[in-house]
């Protein structure tokens, strides 16, 4: 390549010059220093040019012999066959049963509410019958006209209020709380507790 150019360069100098003017014009030996200083610029020049070749043909190699990069495959998740399968369960609103309201009598219970003087297990019945209902849960029992009895009962009894008569069961002539019941008509209703009544706050028993 170098060889090349300085051909070129000779003949491009005879080519402008001639031998006509070559024969008229004397070379000096500064156009001489001239033309290898142009000479070694052309060297220069075809230097970096083939190393800017050589660069890009190494480039190129190393493209050719780098495979192609896959094409990127998109996965989806899959859901396993045994995979359990959970859902949220909403719970129903659980609606509760009415609470029963009790009837009461036409009574105010304040005055044997005050009456009470202690709670008992048991009390021994007389021959008596003085009985007056508060509510379907309470009525209250003269033994005699200063001493009666609070029964309280175990659940609601619905015709309490408008029965006419009624009885305890007793064992040998003792009412027992949580063991004996008051009878009317055809309801048996568990006596829960007894609390006896006394004193002057004590209404007079009716007179049945």
């Amino acid at each position: 390549m170098l060889i090349r150019a300085v051909i070129a360069v000779s003949l491009s100098l005879m080519m402008f010059t001639g031998p006509s003017a070559l024969a008229q014009t004397s070379i000096t030996a500064v156009d001489v220093n001239r033309a290898k200083a142009e000479i070694e610029l052309l060297k220069q020049d075809i230097q970096i040019k083939e190393a800017e070749l050589q660069v890009l043909e190494l480039q190129l190699a190393r493209q050719a012999a780098t495979p192609a990069p896959p094409a990127k495959t998109i996965m989806r998740p899959v859901a396993a066959a045994n995979a359990p399968v959970t859902s949220t369960i909403q719970a129903l609103p659980t609606t509760q049963a009415p609470v029963p309201i009790v009837q009461r009598a036409n009574i105010d219970p304040a005055p044997y509410e005050a009456s009470i003087t202690g709670r008992v297990s048991m009390f021994r019945m007389t021959p008596s019958s003085m009985w007056r209902v508060l509510d379907e849960k309470r009525l209250v029992y003269w033994v005699v006209s200063n001493e009666a009895y609070l029964l309280n009962l175990a659940q609601i009894c619905p015709g309490l209020l408008d029965t006419e008569k009624l009885k305890l069961e007793n064992f040998s002539t003792k009412v027992l709380a949580g063991r004996d019941h008051v009878i009317f008509g055809d309801q048996r209703c568990l006596i829960a507790s007894i609390a006896q009544l006394g004193g002057r706050s004590l209404p007079k028993p009716p007179k049945n």
